[in-house]
């Protein structure tokens, strides 16, 4: 009966250790519990008897499904200045980033950029770039993503006519409050 050994990247598999998350299978299959990306490497099994040897081997590729490190935060900017959405993405593979707007691939361009290989910068903020921007990682072990709020309003400081705003009251005491909005400081 040959004596089965594994080997990984030319080096011993150490079987016996109790703490080891390898473990010999039936007749010499290897098991590997709770896969890391060290793992990934060309595994050798080694037959061996008084007469001969015998190696078989086989490649682990370790998958790691993708995750932001950075990610979009709502922003409110100025139309006719230039913006930069971060975005960050990590994984194995490399995972692919794209940019959608309300939905909607983004296409790179001179107007549209991607800098440092994921985040958007967008020159030129017209109010019609306002909207919801995401940014998407994608490998072939999953895919993740973030949105971020795009405001966009004009030198003055006001919100251009069409967009969408929120207002956040709190009363601590029994106080009356009056809110008012104007249109071109009129009525």
């Amino acid at each position: 009966m040959p004596v089965i050994t594994w080997l990984k990247d030319g080096s011993t598999v150490d079987l016996n250790h109790l703490d080891s998350r390898f473990k010999k299978m039936g007749t010499g299959s290897l098991q590997i519990k709770n896969v890391r990306a060290s793992d990934a490497g060309t595994y050798q099994c080694r037959a061996e008897n008084a007469e001969d040897s015998n190696d078989a081997a086989a490649v682990l590729e370790v998958l790691i499904a993708p995750s932001l490190s950075k990610v979009p935060q709502d922003t409110v900017a100025v139309e006719k200045g230039d913006i930069e959405l971060e975005c960050e993405a990590e994984g194995i593979p490399e995972p692919t980033v794209q940019w959608y707007k309300n939905g909607d691939l983004i296409i790179e361009s001179e107007y549209f950029q991607v800098v440092r290989g994921s985040s958007l910068k967008i020159l030129g903020l017209v109010g019609l770039d306002a909207g919801i921007y995401q940014c998407m990682a994608s490998n072939l072990a999953g895919n993740v993503q973030s949105s971020a709020q795009l405001r966009v309003i004009n030198k003055s400081g006001k919100f251009l006519l069409g967009e969408t705003f929120q207002f956040l009251l709190a009363r601590t005491e029994n106080v009356p409050y009056h809110l008012q909005f104007l249109q071109d400081n009129c009525c």
